[in-house]
């Protein structure tokens, strides 16, 4: 103070010491209570986290087994696992469609390559060069080179329609007039037409169509379409091919009045060497439909069919135009 003198001001300690002790058996009690009901919860949760982890490996070493049809067992174990087992499932149903065509693909193949390479064999078991005369020679080569022509445009065909899935094929893009190309397949169509007198009809734009594209495959797509509704078609019946244009997209109709296509085949005429012809009689290879769809997807454009049975079939195909 001004006088020298101090004025100490002082509270009791023990009140406030009495309630830090209080909180602090507070804290140690639910501490002790906490951490063991925490950890339970969290074995729990990883326990249960995963078990669905745990299914997804079981189904993995099952399918490594060969058991392609397992699937994993959506449980209530939270988003990302459901997210994680139907992934998976996904994968495995992707896999499996692809195991049964490559089984599919493979069986067709050998099939079809067995009886050229059957025939070029017995030619060549049957050659004796120092007995056979000059023309005898030439008749016997011939043969071989021609059953090797007939093998050359399906293994072609296989590998251009294996690197069209892949994406490795490269792509032309160029001006295409699809009305000219129409008339033109018309024109080239009619003489087969009629041999076997049928009724063939083309209906096209007055004016030019364009798209962006590759031209000799939209020769192709063409001609495939043509070739299957003429080979299918009776003799006497009709075959007709139309073009329209509308705003940004053409529409393309190849329609016949052949026996069609049973309903439950329908799904797999896109398939490769998948031939309705159960007899497998009719001349092909069943790439024809396969190799369309696959041209038309690359450029952007959808392969649809309507057929009954008895009533023919009308495939239609859009395209996108070039602005």
């Amino acid at each position: 103070l001004y006088d020298g003198n101090l004025v100490a001001v002082a509270d009791p300690f023990d009140e406030f010491s009495g309630m830090a002790r209080l909180w602090s058996r507070f804290f140690l009690i639910l501490s002790a209570l906490f951490l063991p009901l925490s950890g339970g919860i969290g074995y729990y949760i990883s326990r249960r986290a995963m078990a669905g982890v745990e299914r997804v490996t079981a189904t993995a070493r099952r399918v490594r087994e060969g058991h392609l049809g397992e699937r994993v067992a959506v449980g209530s174990e939270g988003y990302e696992i459901e997210a994680l087992a139907s992934g998976f499932n996904e994968m495995l149903e992707r896999i499996e469609v692809l195991m049964q065509e490559l089984q599919s693909v493979t069986t067709n193949i050998a099939h079809d390559l067995r009886t050229p390479m059957a025939r070029i064999r017995g030619m060549a078991e049957s050659l004796d060069w120092a007995e056979l005369s000059p023309e005898k020679r030439r008749q016997t080569t011939s043969q071989i080179l021609e059953e090797c022509d007939r093998m050359m445009p399906l293994i072609e065909s296989i590998l251009e329609l294996a690197r069209l899935e892949t994406g490795m094929q490269v792509l032309l893009e160029e001006p295409v007039d699809l009305a000219a190309e129409v008339s033109t397949a018309h024109a080239l169509f009619s003489g087969i037409a009629e041999d076997r007198k049928i009724d063939f009809s083309c209906s096209v734009p007055d004016g030019p169509v364009w798209m962006v594209g590759d031209r000799s495959r939209m020769q192709r797509v063409i001609s495939n379409l043509l070739d299957n509704a003429l080979k299918f078609t009776p003799e006497g019946k009709q075959v007709s091919i139309a073009l329209e244009q509308d705003g940004t997209r053409a529409t393309l109709r190849v329609a016949d009045t052949g026996p069609g296509i049973p309903p439950e085949e329908l799904e797999r005429v896109f398939e490769r060497f998948y031939r309705v012809d159960r007899s497998r009689s009719t001349p092909g290879h069943g790439l024809g439909l396969s190799m369309v769809n696959a041209f038309v997807k690359a450029y952007g454009g959808q392969v649809v069919i309507d057929s009954q049975p008895s009533r023919g079939c009308t495939v239609t195909v859009t395209f996108p135009l070039s602005k």
